[in-house]
């Protein structure tokens, strides 16, 4: 979020609470659509409310939103991301790596890979939020819940919002026992109780698993509601107390920290002149409750199918004897004109077939979501599976890009923190001490801050999401050792240049998570100069070959692959066809 001015104008309490208001109530639609879409999600079972193929109990017995639900999400974070800290300046380069160090280690220990998930999954959903502050000495990611948060919905971005803030619930007497907040407001707090509807009376999220309470028996200690509003204007953070519109503010605190403020939000689609972004999910909501609908609709006419004889007036002998006979024994019958087999409900061929279809529309809808989940090629020709996979893989790297630049606005803002913290204290003694690698070791190294942080120009890169993995930088490293160093290893010593051997395995390692690799790579004797002193080298090498050393480097092996595609028969025409049986005309008349 970019502030706007400082202008340090005073804060008005009652139009700000007013505006706060007005603002929460405009969310409410928003909260709305995000809890159906996350009630669709959990399914029918999930805190057994429903348990009932029943087509009037609403279960969820195909749910395809949920597969789009991980699918998305999981595209957005895969595994635990790092930062690299890099700087166009050399006399800064040491102070980036151990900053990159200290931020590395400040991440890993507040398992933020958790917190990124939900934030990728929140934005899958409608919206990520995330707020990153620091107590003291200690640095704080919190994920947002959309129940609790508002914003200034009078903007058009999140760039312009006059005030932005969460709420959040406390333990009563740890706050009028802090001196965090101003002892004379503390002291008129009294206790609130737990509810899972909102202000406005809509359900939380979290009344999905719960239900809605609104007794004190939920909680074992006596808690608090606040409000926190951070205000881009003033550069300020004021903390309220819900419903208490005649207190004063319990703190206001003029904002240390990043100049985007400490809430950071992140949308994967825009929605131009609205401040709310678009979702994935939100577009699939429609067709994934019609197949649900269907889907219900069918397994409930599959469930009460059944197959009976009807039997004419003074035919019960017969009908007995049909019914003690073995499978494939004759049957002796009277009248065999007075049987006649009822075929009553059963599965609906024409609504089968319009599930199928709106299956396969959700799938088009979702970008292609067969494809990108693994589930199906949605293809009859190599060509064709292409083109869908290209067309997807463009969706989902706009949204990686997306979350990818979200990551590292949180990254800096910690980077931020960690830099202001990076002086001494009263004895001189330097407070942050990070772990720095030094070729195959690691020693502790004092981090010292000079200057403001966005004095220097610093260049901060989340790697590991999905793009720039260490993998990918693995194959960097393997295609620059094969194909790119060998046509610089002959003209590199002129030049007073050399592969440092030790460094480069130390990365590669590094990008394939194989920490026992450096270990294996040890000190060796230089073979030219053992060769030197033996009597001359050997033909064809000279100092400066291949890697360092001078070892010659071997020519890249040269192979050939060749891949055939098979057509195993055209996949679309056989889906029209199966559909286009299925919804001709039922006959009339019995079986």
């Amino acid at each position: 979020m970019v502030a706007y001015a400082r202008q340090g104008q005073p804060v008005d309490l009652k139009r700000l609470t007013a505006a706060r208001d007005w603002s929460y109530k405009k969310l409410q639609g928003f909260r709305d659509v995000r809890l159906k879409i996350a009630q669709q999600i959990a399914g029918s079972n999930y805190g057994g409310v429903i348990s009932s193929w029943d087509v009037d109990k609403k279960c969820v017995p195909y749910n395809k939103l949920e597969t789009a639900y991980t699918t998305f999400s999981r595209q957005l974070v895969a595994n635990n991301p790092q930062v690299m800290i890099s700087t166009f300046n050399p006399d800064q380069f040491v102070r980036a790596k151990l900053l990159e160090a200290g931020v590395n280690r400040r991440l890993q220990d507040m398992r933020w890979k958790n917190t990124l998930s939900s934030l990728a999954q929140d934005a899958t959903i409608q919206l990520a939020v995330v707020k990153v502050c620091r107590r003291e000495d200690e640095i704080y990611l919190d994920v947002v819940d959309l129940d609790d948060f508002v914003c200034d919905m009078a903007a058009r971005s999140f760039e312009y919002c006059t005030f932005i803030g969460h709420r959040l619930r406390l333990p009563l007497a740890e706050v009028q026992a802090s001196d965090f907040y101003d002892p004379a407001v503390t002291a008129q707090l009294t206790k609130d109780e737990v509810t899972n509807n909102n202000d406005g009376g809509d359900s939380k999220i979290n009344s999905i698993g719960v239900g809605n309470t609104g007794t004190d028996q939920a909680e074992p200690i006596d808690m608090v509601t606040l409000w926190e509003i951070y205000l881009p204007l003033e550069n300020a953070l004021v903390t309220l107390a819900e419903d208490k519109g005649d207190l004063p503010p319990l703190r206001y605190e003029t904002w240390r920290g990043p100049a985007v403020g400490p809430f950071l939000v992140c949308g994967l689609d825009r929605l131009s002149g609205n401040i709310m972004p678009l979702s994935p999910l939100l577009q699939l909501l429609d067709l994934h409750m019609a197949v649900a609908e269907l889907s219900r609709k069918n397994i409930a006419d599959a469930v009460k199918f059944k197959r009976n004889t009807a039997v004419a007036s003074g035919g019960a002998e017969d009908a007995d004897n049909l019914n003690k006979a073995t499978h494939g024994h004759a049957v002796k019958v009277d009248n065999i004109g007075g049987l006649k087999e009822v075929i009553s409900r059963g599965l609906h061929p024409p609504n089968l077939a319009a599930q199928l279809a709106f299956e396969e529309m959700f799938s088009k809808q979702g970008h292609n979501l067969d494809v990108i989940a693994g589930l199906s090629s949605e293809a009859d020709t190599l060509g064709q599976e292409n083109l869908l996979s290209q067309a997807s893989n463009r969706t989902v790297t706009a949204w990686q890009e997306r979350f990818r630049d979200f990551v590292g606005e949180i990254a800096r803002a910690v980077a931020w923190h960690v830099w202001d913290l990076a002086g001494v204290n009263e004895f001189g003694d330097p407070q942050v001490v990070v772990p720095y690698a030094v070729g195959s070791q690691t020693v502790p190294v004092p981090l010292v801050a000079e200057g403001s942080f966005d004095d220097f120009d610093f260049q901060l890169n989340p790697f590991s999401l999905q793009e720039n993995t260490p993998q990918s930088e693995a194959a960097f490293l393997r295609d620059f050792a094969m194909n790119i160093w060998p046509m610089l290893s002959a003209q590199a010593p002129m030049s007073g240049l050399g592969l440092d051997v030790e460094e480069f395995v130390h990365l590669y390692a590094r990008g394939n998570n194989k920490p026992g690799l450096n270990r294996s790579v040890r000190p060796m004797p230089n073979p030219l100069a053992m060769l030197a002193e033996q009597g001359g080298m050997q033909p064809g090498m000279q100092p400066g070959m291949g890697m360092a050393g001078g070892a010659p480097t071997p020519k890249p092996a040269q192979t050939e692959r060749k891949y055939t595609r098979i057509s195993k028969g055209g996949k679309e025409a056989g889906k029209k066809a199966m559909m286009a049986s299925l919804m001709k005309p039922e006959k009339t008349g019995a079986a």
